[in-house]
């Protein structure tokens, strides 16, 4: 469903909801362009590493993404 709004709109598509550090990639790979984590950082019980850890979980999310799209193109 994700993806398919995606093409649908052209809008930004933001998942929320339950999302904690290792859904992630599933999440932008079917097209989320943000992720909504704030009861994941704040239930942590450290927020600022739970912040850390979500940061370079979506830095590697998207550059795998963009690596997939990239072959992609290439095929």
């Amino acid at each position: 469903l994700l993806a398919a709004g995606a093409r649908e709109t052209g809008m930004p598509d933001v998942a929320i909801g339950g999302i904690g550090v290792g859904q992630d990639a599933a999440l932008v790979a079917a097209g989320a362009d943000a992720l909504d984590v704030i009861s994941a950082v704040f239930a942590a019980p450290d927020p600022a590493a739970a912040v850390r850890a979500f940061d370079a979980a979506l830095d590697a999310a998207f550059a795998a993404a963009a690596s997939d799209r990239q072959q992609g193109e290439r095929t």
